[in-house]
């Protein structure tokens, strides 16, 4: 027969379930209670809503947006903001041309193709068309041998495409996006001729922004004398404009490249504060570079243009607006919810890990135990926290380990005395009990007695400490993040705060300090926004430990 009693096998079995009931029940008491109590209530809704906003900026957000860098327009307001601005304008596209449904220049709408500009038609013959989805400008050689003539009489031939634009508001643009794509197509030549140092010829495509109503020389005077604005010869060029993007580079470039405009940040706000009607002049010249050029072929040199684009930005982007830079607050304050709950609960976790073992091992042990643990809680209670911090957070960072762990690992060195010291106190009132001296007499274990028999009756202790430390790890990460302590490479509302506050002249962009006239000093919304979402984050979390305090009498 077999015997009546389980064995020793079969009585861990029933009291591992039973610890595990027991401990379901009290996460399902704890919920209940945490209902009952106005503070937890609030709490929770505060970390719902920190946890839909950081939810929603790491998932629709450009994750690529960083502090130092971002595609948004700079120092954006708050969108919802430009309601109270009388002169604030939406994102303006201004030019949006691409070629490929046009199968003739003259079906193109505010596009002027002008007559070829040519000093000998026996050497170079040009023209513009459109071929294949792109706008093709071709220079043919005529492979006419070429008398000695001077040098002032070289073949030379101009094409010239213009755009016209209207900026209808009374501030010019924040920052704007302008691009075209191009590429070189050879037919006939030696490459050498074109592309190499010694090359026989030479072209240039270059961009050009004038007004449609006055010359270029008045338009010049017009900048001198409202902005004092004096342009070198090497910045204008009559009579096309001021050089908005500078010539394309002389390479083999069969495949597609993107031109972006070159034109100083000191000179286009002006040139929009200043004229309404404005147009594109897209200048494209070839020219013949030596009077002794070797016997010629009927070459033809076609650059092609495609995908012509021009946006402006304007003042009021986003939810929580945009830093100096561009990137999307919104989105940074979501990754840096992210990644300092990241830190928050791993932290937290080895706290409480290292705290609730050693002050179990204080409590039910006594003695040498207790007084070794006790005199370590005591010696790290009486040292000053953030001066170590900081000085333990470079030390190991110039040691090679990353500032993350660095910070855990002062985070956690510093922070588990204190739940450890109050799980002890607990401990000692719990080992007394009398089911404790039943299990004893039993012959269960120590290590199952404190942690499959006491631990589920301090369960709620253990909770109330969790949410301290994750308060408090939160605090010090922004903290040192705040001090440039925290990972460079993270985006961290501590940082983000910190650079709001620290904004000075010196770290605007020039073209900024010209369009906002000094009011860009006051981007209030890189500091408040990133400060509001820290503080309902902390604040959920202290409400959260108020009724586990008052529920509990902790």
């Amino acid at each position: 027969m077999g015997s009546k009693y389980p064995s020793k096998e079969g009585k861990n079995t029933l009291y591992t379930r039973s610890s595990v009931k027991r401990l379901l029940k009290s996460i399902k008491e704890l919920w209940q209670d945490l209902k009952k109590k106005r503070l937890g209530i609030v709490g929770i809704l505060l970390l719902f809503t920190v946890t839909i906003i950081g939810v929603t900026g790491n998932l629709f957000g450009n994750k690529n947006d960083t502090i130092y860098r971002g595609d948004g327009a700079p120092a954006a307001a708050p969108a919802w903001t430009a309601i109270f601005d009388a002169r604030s304008f939406k994102e303006q596209t201004l030019i949006s041309q691409n070629f490929e449904d046009v199968s003739n220049l003259s079906r193109l709408e505010g596009l002027t193709v002008h007559p070829p500009k040519v000093t000998n038609h026996s050497y170079v013959d040009p023209n513009t068309t459109l071929h294949s989805g792109q706008l093709n400008f071709k220079f043919r050689d005529t492979g006419i041998p070429r008398r000695n003539t001077h040098a002032s009489s070289l073949p030379k031939a101009t094409l010239v495409v213009s755009i016209p634009i209207t900026w209808e508001f009374e501030r010019p643009p924040n920052t704007f996006s302008f691009h075209f794509d191009y590429r070189y197509l050879v037919s006939g030549f030696n490459a050498s001729q074109l592309f190499s140092p010694n090359r026989s010829y030479s072209w240039s495509v270059t961009t050009y922004i004038k007004t449609e109503e006055l010359p270029v020389s008045v338009m010049l005077r017009a900048l001198r004398e409202r902005f004092a604005l004096r342009l070198s010869e090497s910045q204008y060029k009559a009579p096309y404009g001021i050089v908005w993007a500078e010539s394309t580079p002389m390479y083999n470039a069969s495949n597609w490249n993107t031109k972006h405009s070159s034109i100083p940040i000191k000179i286009w706000p002006s040139i929009f504060e200043t004229f309404s009607k404005l147009e594109f002049n897209f200048v494209v010249e070839f020219n013949f570079k030596t009077l002794d050029l070797p016997p010629r072929s009927k070459g033809i040199l076609t650059i092609a243009l495609d995908n012509i684009h021009f946006v402006c930005r304007g003042y009021y982007e986003g939810i929580f607006g945009t830093t100096l830079w561009g990137g999307d607050v919104l989105t940074l304050v979501a990754k840096g919810i992210k990644n300092t709950v990241a830190i928050g609960i791993f932290a937290t976790v080895v706290i409480l890990s290292l705290g609730t073992f050693l002050g179990f091992l204080s409590g039910y042990y006594g003695g040498y135990v207790d007084e070794i643990i006790m005199r370590i809680v005591d010696f790290l209670l009486s040292i000053p926290h953030l001066p170590i911090m900081m000085v333990v957070s470079v030390l190991l960072s110039q040691a090679g380990i990353g500032k993350m762990w660095g910070i855990i690992a002062v985070i956690s060195l510093l922070s588990w005395v204190r739940p450890a010291r109050l799980l002890r106190s607990q401990v000692l009132l719990e080992r007394e009990k009398p089911y404790i001296e039943a299990a004893r007499a039993s012959g269960v274990p120590s290590f199952q007695i404190m942690f499959k028999h006491i631990f589920p009756n301090v369960f709620f202790l253990v909770i109330y400490q969790a949410v301290l430390n994750l308060q408090s790890a939160i605090i010090i990460t922004e903290g040192l993040s705040f001090l440039g302590l925290g990972p460079s490479n993270w985006a961290s509302i501590g940082t983000l705060i910190q650079r709001g506050i620290g904004i000075s002249y010196r770290d605007i962009p020039p073209a900024l300090l010209i369009i906002r006239e000094g009011h860009i000093a006051s981007v209030w919304w890189i500091m408040v926004f990133p400060g509001l979402i820290l503080f309902m984050f902390i604040l959920g979390l202290l409400f959260i430990s108020i009724a586990l305090q008052n529920t509990y009498q902790l």
